[in-house]
C-alpha cells in the first residue's frame, strides 16, 4: 500500500484549468439562488389561520347567572319558596329525578327559565321564570323569621349543603 507523500495543497495537485473553476462557482451561485428563491416563497406566502370550528353549545337548563345546585328563593303570588337549581347536563348525578320529564317540559324560550327542585320533602320541580328567582344565602338566614313551611325548607337546604 502506498501513502501519499505530498500534501494536497502542493503545486503538483493544483489545477490552472479555469473551466472547472467556472463550473464549480456557477454551481455554488445556482445553489444559493435556489435557496434564496425557496426562502422568498415561504416568506411571501400569507399564512391564513384556520377558522375555529364553532360547536353548538347546549345550554338548555340553566339561565343567566344561576348554576347547578345553587340555592334560590322562588317568589310568586306573594309566596316565597326555597329550591335548588338543576342543570340537566348533570343528569348522571340526578338518578332519583325524572330527567326525561324535565327535558320534555322544557319551555321553548329556555334562556328565560330555570329548572328548580323545591325543598318541600316531595321532590317537586318546575321551570321557573328568571324574574321570580333570586339567590338564597341559607347560612345567614334566621329561620325563626319565616313560617313553618319555609323553616322546613331551610332545614332541608342546610342539610343539602
Amino acid at each position: 500500500m502506498t501513502y501519499r507523500s505530498d500534501p494536497l495543497k502542493s503545486p503538483k495537485f493544483l489545477t490552472t484549468d479555469t473551466s472547472t473553476m467556472e463550473e464549480s462557482s456557477s454551481a455554488d451561485e445556482e445553489i444559493h439562488l435556489r435557496r434564496g428563491r425557496r426562502r422568498n416563497t415561504r416568506k411571501s406566502r400569507k399564512l391564513i389561520p384556520p377558522q375555529p370550528m364553532e360547536r353548538p353549545v347546549e345550554t338548555v337548563e340553566v339561565a343567566c347567572e344561576f348554576q347547578h345546585d345553587d340555592i334560590v328563593w322562588i317568589t310568586e303570588n306573594d309566596e316565597r319558596k326555597i329550591g335548588r337549581v338543576i342543570d340537566l347536563r348533570m343528569r348522571v348525578l340526578l338518578d332519583d329525578l325524572p330527567t326525561d320529564e324535565m327535558f320534555s317540559a322544557k319551555p321553548h324560550d329556555y334562556m328565560q327559565y330555570v329548572l328548580v327542585l323545591y325543598f318541600d320533602g316531595q321532590k317537586n320541580w318546575r321551570w321557573v321564570s328568571v324574574k321570580y328567582v333570586s339567590y338564597c344565602l341559607v347560612k345567614s338566614i334566621k329561620a325563626e323569621d319565616y313560617p313553618p313551611a319555609v323553616r322546613e325548607a331551610l332545614r332541608e337546604a342546610k342539610a343539602f349543603l
